[in-house]
């Protein structure tokens, strides 16, 4: 995370994906490692995973992160992505496309989540 002229952190944002153009968007022409973040509000563990996917996105800045809304594109997850349980995520690496896609409870965002990522960021 960058600092202000205060010395305090910045936090770096997690972009909202609400439209599935800005879903194909964001996987599709942006460069380097990226992680979206599926869930919806409704999903009570999606809600608890958003404190540690902020720290995460501050922790690793070459990274972007990004949150797309399963309730407004709940055919397209389903069909396409092939989501059965919330939260789900995707991991993509460069022009290779997506790398992992899987479910990540809050109680496994560390070991799991950041334990892909780690893995993918090595390999770049």
């Amino acid at each position: 995370a960058e600092d202000d002229k205060a010395g305090n952190s910045i936090p770096r944002p997690i972009v909202s994906l609400k439209t599935l153009d800005d879903y194909i968007e964001a996987v599709e022409s942006v460069s380097g490692v990226r992680v979206v973040k599926i869930g919806a509000d409704f999903c009570r563990s999606c809600r608890a995973t958003a404190p540690k996917l902020r720290k995460m996105a501050n922790k690793y800045a070459d990274v972007s992160f990004y949150e797309f809304d399963y309730s407004k594109n709940e055919k397209f997850c389903k069909e396409e992505l092939g989501v059965e349980r919330l939260p789900h995520f995707e991991i993509f690496v460069n022009e290779e496309g997506r790398k992992e896609s899987f479910p990540c409870g809050w109680d496994q965002i560390y070991s799991k989540l950041e334990g892909r990522l780690i893995e993918h960021l090595g390999k770049c």
